[in-house]
């Protein structure tokens, strides 16, 4: 139902399980340009709090997702976040670079924190209020005259909490949880390698608006490591070099018959069984 991936030129990179930790992974190579994509299938406009080496991606700052601010994104659709908020029209771009070089060692940040990609999916707490009005009761002939008809004023006020769906979490989690009680729980993962630095001034154009009270959904992470650190894990690479299905190429198939011009057209007899020629085709190149 909510989807997040890592694309490089536009496409998106193999994510990897590691299943001794239960955490997902992709290869980062050093100076690669990325985008983060995150989607929302389902009925229900969502806030998603982003976050890349534990910072805030709009304010860069390391705070709780529950009032941190997040991008808002409809039933069905999805944003390309390119980099870092600096602007209502500008981000620097992300990119995977050295720790040492990455935005939050020259923010000062904590470094322990570098090598993950996370969102923190909410939606809009709905309550439904249910109200009653007067209605009477079926009629009851009494046996005795001056027993009257009975009537029920029943007018009390019922209100319940919508429920959330869809997630991973689903509808045990509430807003007025501690995130930090859902974060992964895996043995000790060693220090990453790479972070991801703040490239240069690319348009990103958004603007303010308003989102109603948060209710935790999900939270999808994502961590990112070099080739030789998955390695390490015991994560199997998708194999380089293999035969691709579909190229980048657009337009109709070539027509083998004109660009050779020595089996441009071809002749075809059409014979009955007592050898009599019924037709024949000539210059068949063409579509058909």
């Amino acid at each position: 139902m909510y989807r997040l991936r890592i694309l490089v030129n536009g496409n998106p990179v193999p994510i990897y399980r590691d299943y001794a930790s239960g955490t997902d992974w992709i290869e980062a190579r050093n100076g690669t340009r990325y985008e983060i994509e995150v989607r929302n299938d389902s009925y229900n406009r969502i806030l998603s709090v982003v976050s890349v080496d534990g910072l805030n991606v709009i304010n860069g700052k390391h705070e709780d997702p529950l009032s941190a601010p997040g991008y808002i994104l409809h039933s069905h659709n999805n944003i390309k976040i390119p980099g870092w908020k600096i602007s209502s029209d500008d981000v620097k771009e992300f990119y995977f670079t050295s720790q040492g070089q990455s935005y939050s060692a020259k923010l000062g940040a904590d470094l322990s924190n570098t090598g993950v990609i996370a969102a923190a999916i909410y939606k809009e707490k709905i309550t439904w209020t249910y109200t009653t009005s007067y209605y009477p009761q079926p009629w009851v002939y009494p046996t005795i005259k001056s027993i009257q008809p009975q009537w029920v004023n029943d007018n009390t006020l019922y209100s319940s909490s919508g429920s959330s769906s869809g997630g991973i979490l689903r509808s045990s989690l509430s807003s007025d949880v501690p995130v930090t009680a859902f974060a992964m729980s895996s043995a000790p993962i060693q220090e990453p390698k790479l972070g991801t630095g703040s490239g240069v001034v690319a348009d990103f154009k958004t603007h303010t608006t308003s989102f109603g009270e948060r209710q935790l959904e999900t939270i999808l992470i994502l961590y990112y490591g070099t080739k030789e650190e998955l390695l390490r894990r015991g994560i199997k690479l998708q194999p380089e070099g293999l035969p691709r299905p579909f190229s980048n190429g657009t337009g109709y198939c070539p027509n083998v018959w004109n660009n050779n011009p020595a089996k441009a057209g071809f002749f075809c007899k059409v014979k009955t069984l007592n050898g009599k020629i019924i037709a024949e085709i000539k210059n068949a190149s063409r579509h058909y």
